[in-house]
């Protein structure tokens, strides 16, 4: 009689994505445990509890001011309970699915997963592997020490996962330094379920109005700064919309107020068309205005049945769809129905865990893999053109090309410096 695969998941939770894989596995009839070593501050729940994670969490939970300091002392006194961690995977587990650059033991714990013939997969989300100069966080803080720091750093773990990692889940806009064919994320899709929690009571809404919902995790990220100016400037041309903008609020709050908007304004500045936000909302009927300078290169990279419904437009367009749709109402209702199709249809987490078995189990087509050396995209998320070009003319000028990491790939890096020398 063939065993039965057992599946861990951790060790960190990013838009609930993680917890629901979890949840389609358990409804494949696949043993499945997630375990984290943070508390979500969005408390997103589906995460088992783990007498030696629970101990992490607690030391990680240690308040010194001095940063390195408490790096030094968490990860000395939370050795024991990770090495008792990393005992309990090795002889409950056959498959780790580790969520972005997740480590119990600093990457120590890889070979030894592979001793065990262990197979490993390891999904990235976003800045978990983009390059940080792509990354607006960065290049709005304009630390450049700190960017090359990091660029190096990420690029030496991405390294050291392609030499362990079984299969690489990664999104092409975003992949720059990897150096192995990974399998595309939009292929196999962001897994979503319902959620159980009691809706609140559904608030009156006035129907003069039009609702639309922003809730950025990060404003400045999010370019939130635009989106409230966009709004206000359609609010002076006597449009009536009430603008709800929620900042860091619990998960649950966010799907309340997704439940009861007419339509999202997800972000300015995105890679991909429905990042979590935006597949919660479509979840629950609503469609998504999201701005990304990634639209004239999405249909290179991914098949079209692979790209969801959105309004996927232009940073520069999206005032104008915003105010298109305000007028146009039914047609962003019919593309929020749209999105919802497709989400149920091919992102649900039962189907979503079932992409995972064929990928653990080798069964994924050779289409759906993709090259990092096809890359095109060089914009990243979180910035405008204008201020990445700046930011990447002085960080060059301060560290040359090897502040690129992309040695290997040396048209990418002729295509940065060519962006850098248009006017």
């Amino acid at each position: 009689m063939k065993k039965k695969t057992r599946i861990f998941v951790g060790l960190v939770e990013v838009a609930g994505y993680f917890g629901n894989l979890k949840k389609g596995f358990l409804e494949n009839g696949v043993e499945c445990e997630f375990i984290t070593l943070d508390n979500h501050k969005f408390n997103y729940g589906n995460e088992d509890r783990n007498i030696f994670s629970e101990l992490i969490k607690k030391i990680n939970k240690i308040n010194l001011k001095n940063k390195k300091i408490y790096f030094m002392l968490s990860y000395f006194l939370s050795i024991i309970p990770r090495l008792m961690l990393l005992i309990y995977i090795l002889f409950k587990f056959d498959v780790i699915i580790y969520s972005l650059n997740s480590t119990l033991l600093r990457f120590l714990e890889l070979p030894i997963y592979k001793l065990f013939n262990k197979k490993i997969v390891y999904v990235y989300l976003g800045s978990d592997s983009r390059p940080p100069y792509l990354n607006g966080w960065f290049v709005n803080s304009g630390n450049y020490n700190s960017t090359y720091k990091r660029s190096i750093k990420k690029k030496k773990i991405i390294k050291k996962v392609e030499k362990y990692a079984d299969y690489i889940i990664d999104y092409p806009p975003q992949a720059h330094f990897h150096e192995r064919n990974f399998i595309s994320g939009l292929t196999v899709g962001f897994p979503i379920s319902g959620f159980e929690e009691q809706p609140k009571k559904r608030e009156k809404i006035n129907k003069d109005y039009i609702r639309i919902l922003h809730a950025p995790s990060s404003p400045i990220i999010k370019g939130s700064f635009n989106i409230d100016k966009y709004i206000e400037n359609l609010k002076n041309k006597g449009y009536n919309i009430d603008f709800i903008k929620i900042v860091n609020k619990e998960h649950s709050e966010v799907i309340q107020e997704i439940k009861n908007c007419d339509f999202v304004i997800d972000q300015m500045y995105s890679d991909t068309p429905l990042a979590g936000l935006a597949t919660e909302a479509a979840f629950f009927g609503k469609a998504s205005i999201v701005g990304s300078y990634y639209v004239n290169y999405i249909n290179n990279d991914v098949e079209k049945r692979f790209i969801p419904p959105s309004v996927f437009c232009l940073p520069e367009e999206l005032e104008s769809k915003i105010e298109y749709f305000i007028n146009n109402i039914d047609q962003i209702k019919e593309i929020g129905s749209e999105s919802q199709k497709f989400v149920k249809n091919n992102w649900g987490s039962k189907v979503v865990a079932r992409k995972y078995m064929d990928v653990i189990n080798g069964k994924i087509p050779k289409s759906n893999y993709f090259s990092p050396y096809n890359i095109e995209y060089i914009y990243g998320v979180g910035a405008s053109k204008s201020q990445l070009k700046n930011f990447l003319k002085n960080y060059l000028h301060e560290y040359g090309e090897k502040g690129l990491c992309l040695n290997d790939k040396p048209d990418l890096v002729e295509r940065i410096k060519k962006f850098i020398d248009t006017k």
